[in-house]
């Protein structure tokens, strides 16, 4: 299928819009649906399904996974490498336009291109958000954990406020000086900068600088420095970020003074300030804004091999580590994101040990996978490793090229859920539609050089737009060259494609801290109870 030409404007759409809108949202609504079905995750009993009948091309008649959907008629055709039947449809009829039912692109048979309407793309994506939201709107046992999306319209006195009001140009584009070896410093803050949620936070004056009266307040810097960079003026010079590189002094001795340090370690200690420096932050269930956006939960199940019973740890997680080993990668061929994260989830063999439940000496096997998904996934290529067994001999850098996506879909890493009793046998819980696993790339630090004379730069999008930022040099780039920075990528920073609206819970965050912790006690108890119901039949078994 050919990719849409840069001008896609067309006044013959623009004409038709409203006429073909019904039956626009007609087809988009039948994928929407077919995609939110339930689906079941790595390791879970296939769930059951509706059967949902695919239609078949008016030309060739094979059923369409993907049909094109004529918006001027009922008929529905393929567009297959045989060739687009879609199109000798619209030939023949005389007819402008067609859909792609999953993606809602729009094809005009008299510019002989794909089409774009900002109306249209609204509409599907309203649409896409309903189904999903019909199908994960409510729990298991009935619980509502998600709330509905209604977008905002303003009302008289909203629409009044805005009538005075001067725009801004939020372009969001400025360098920063290296004040002394501080590009890892630099590096960090233009992905803060370029971080949707943190952005949003901050200019929605959810941290007043001026109302804080910590000090060397990490939290009050970074607002500063937001307000600074998105305040539309004096884009060209660059700013030179010294009140937050003497708050990070004051935080960290690993990240202080003009030596080189890593990028990722300054990122950590950047994120646990801010946490320690939010007003309401608590050890447990907090929602600040660091365990909103970055904050996840990692899973390690041990398993035995003789019984089947299993141990779970949770662990919280800002980021995740992956290691950088060939291990099933054949010679020659470049690592990849997906197989590094296919190592990190694997499940690994154990040697023998004495099983609690069974009281046998058996092997039992390890997996680690992901809980719970932050809304925005960091991910760090170990490239500084010892490579001998010699842990006292300095660290080196590996070279190897990591390819990695644009989007990514995390679900083939998250952990299987189970149904309410929490048990094995309770049966599989629905994961919800895999679009709501959809990550887009926002930021790429890479290291260049190496691990004692190297240099951070970053790339990081703006507004659907691609750029290079070298300290206080800002150059404009593309997509293929945030992909593509051979051996240097460091780390990676995904966003969310679609997040989850849950109901609002304005009990005190002790509160649902201690209701956590009873729910947790409940589970132990009912597993001390299966537990000794398992002895108890194995004990009836022995005796006979």
């Amino acid at each position: 299928m050919p990719e849409p030409t840069l001008d896609t404007r067309c006044p013959h759409l623009a004409a038709s819009i409203d006429a073909i809108l019904p039956r626009f949202k007609s087809a988009v609504s039948w994928a929407a649906r077919v995609a939110a079905r339930p689906t079941n995750g790595p390791g879970e009993p296939p769930a059951k399904r509706r059967r949902i009948q695919h239609p078949s091309c008016a030309k060739c008649s094979l059923s369409c996974a993907s049909p094109w959907v004529c918006l001027q008629c009922h008929a529905s055709a393929c567009w297959s490498h045989a060739g687009p039947h879609i199109l000798a449809h619209l030939r023949e009829s005389g007819h402008a336009f067609a859909v792609e039912a999953k993606t809602g692109s729009i094809w005009c048979s008299r510019c002989d291109t794909i089409v774009v309407s900002k109306k249209l793309e609204a509409e599907h994506s309203l649409l896409v958000l309903r189904a999903e939201e019909k199908r994960t709107r409510f729990h298991v046992d009935g619980k509502k954990t998600r709330e509905a999306y209604v977008p905002w319209t303003p009302d008289p006195k909203d629409a009044e406020a805005l009538r005075g009001v001067t725009n801004v140009p939020c372009r969001g584009r400025r360098g920063l000086l290296n004040l002394g070896n501080t590009c890892y410093l630099n590096c960090i803050l233009q992905t803060f900068l370029n971080n949707p949620l943190l952005r949003n936070y901050y200019l929605a004056d959810r941290h007043n600088s001026k109302a804080c009266d910590r000090a060397a307040c990490v939290s009050c810097e970074l607002d500063k420095l937001f307000a600074e960079v998105y305040s539309g003026a004096q884009f060209a010079q660059p700013l030179g970020p010294t009140t937050m590189l003497h708050s990070t002094w004051l935080l960290s001795k690993d990240v202080s003074g003009y030596a080189q340090h890593d990028a990722h370690e300054c990122l950590i200690t950047l994120l646990n300030a801010l946490h320690a420096h939010t007003r309401g932050s608590t050890s447990t269930s907090c929602n600040c804004v660091v365990h909103t956006i970055f904050a996840g939960q990692l899973q390690s199940e041990v398993r035995c091999a003789r019984c089947s019973s299993h141990s779970r740890t949770l662990d919280p997680m800002l980021d995740l580590s992956l290691s950088l080993a060939r291990d099933g990668t054949p010679p020659g061929q470049a690592l990849t994101l997906e197989g590094c994260l296919k190592r990190y989830t694997r499940t690994e063999r154990l040697d023998a040990r004495d099983c609690p439940d069974c009281r046998h000496t058996a092997e039992a096997t390890k997996r680690l996978s992901i809980r719970r998904l932050p809304p925005v996934l960091c991910v760090q290529l170990k490239r500084f490793e010892h490579k001998g067994a010699d842990k006292g001999a300095a660290p080196q850098k590996i070279d190897a090229h990591v390819r990695f996506p644009a989007a990514i879909n995390m679900l083939p890493y998250v952990s299987p859920k189970t149904g309410a009793k929490g048990a094995p046998g309770s049966g599989a819980v629905d994961t919800g539609p895999p679009s709501m696993y959809d990550y887009d790339l926002f930021a790429v630090v890479c290291h260049e050089g190496q691990i004692d004379n190297g240099h951070y730069t970053c790339f990081a999008r703006s507004q659907d737009e691609w750029y290079r930022y070298d300290d206080d040099k800002v150059t404009h780039a593309t997509l293929r060259d945030a992909l593509s920075p051979h051996g240097h990528a460091y780390m990676l920073c995904y966003v969310k494609r679609r997040l989850e609206y849950r109901p609002v819970d304005l009990r005190p965050s002790y509160v649902r801290a201690r209701e956590a912790e009873i729910e947790e006690e409940k589970k132990r108890e009912r597993e001390r109870e299966r537990r000794n119901q398992r002895e108890l039949e194995q004990q009836l078994l022995d005796l006979v």
